[in-house]
């Protein structure tokens, strides 16, 4: 996957990322007006995910269950995730892909419920959110991180320790605690649904952006020598992966990126 981890994207909030945060915050507060126009719960029973509405017809849980959370603290869990890390990985990925990555994150997560799980109603984020730290930890696995634990102790590690240290306590959780089943199996599942779709989607991408660690350290070469490249195209697309994903490029602009990569790992 990418391997050079220098990378910096900037431009603020993304379109999808901006979405989802408004819709999760919207749909929180107005579940409370739902809920005393009819009875408490209303909102849970019809929209979140439960066993008994999937087989009633109710197929639209397996999205709508991700727009609804329990109180004030799961919402903004998921939120500050899907806002610290979320553009970023939409960027990366451009907004189609980390659309499709988020939902079937958030999907596969609650089918995983419901497997383990056939009794009471699922809601949450965390399936899709669990989704995106799979996904940017593929995309940029020796990116380092600060996390702090229990909110006091900052620590520092690379993206794909996070990721892999998350997936393990969550496997462990799921296996040894039955009252912890929901929430952990509905992360994994999420997770690993981020990871395979990523991974397949993004395979041969990478070594192109070897190129940012190329720096100012070269000079352009003039053009016209057999393995020169320029610098500037370097630039141009350089800044065409920040802006639309790497997944932008044409088969010719990658083809380039790597060539770039090639010679400057050889110092030709």
């Amino acid at each position: 996957m990418w391997q050079d981890q220098t990378v910096r994207f900037t431009g603020g909030m993304t379109p999808t990322v901006r979405i989802l945060l408004i819709a999760n915050i919207a749909v929180f507060f107005l579940g409370f007006v739902v809920d005393l126009a009819f009875f408490p719960g209303f909102t849970e029973t019809l929209f979140g995910l439960s066993l008994p509405g999937v087989r009633s017809g109710f197929v639209w849980q397996l999205v709508s269950y991700m727009f609804l959370h329990a109180n004030g603290m799961h919402l903004i869990f998921n939120m500050l995730v899907l806002f610290m890390i979320g553009p970023e990985t939409e960027r990366g990925m451009g907004r189609r892909h980390f659309t499709i990555m988020y939902f079937l994150s958030g999907i596969l997560g609650g089918a995983s419920w419901l497997l383990i799980n056939p009794r009471g109603v699922c809601v949450g984020a965390s399936g899709a959110v669990f989704g995106i730290l799979a996904a940017f930890a593929t995309l940029y696995p020796q990116r380092r991180i600060t996390l702090l634990v229990f909110f006091i102790l900052p620590v520092t590690m690379r993206a794909w320790v996070m990721a892999a240290g998350l997936a393990l306590m969550e496997l462990i959780m799921l296996v040894g605690q039955s009252g912890g089943r929901i929430a952990h199996g509905v992360h994994l599942a999420g997770a690993i649904a981020a990871y395979v779709y990523t991974s397949t989607v993004f395979r041969g991408m990478g070594s192109g952006l070897r190129v940012f660690r190329i720096g100012r350290r070269r000079s352009p070469r003039r053009s016209g020598e057999g393995d020169s490249f320029d610098m500037k195209e370097v630039d141009r697309l350089l800044d065409k992966i920040a802006s639309e994903g790497i997944h932008s490029l044409t088969s010719r602009e990658r083809a380039f990126l790597q060539k770039v990569s090639r010679e400057n790992r050889t110092g030709r």
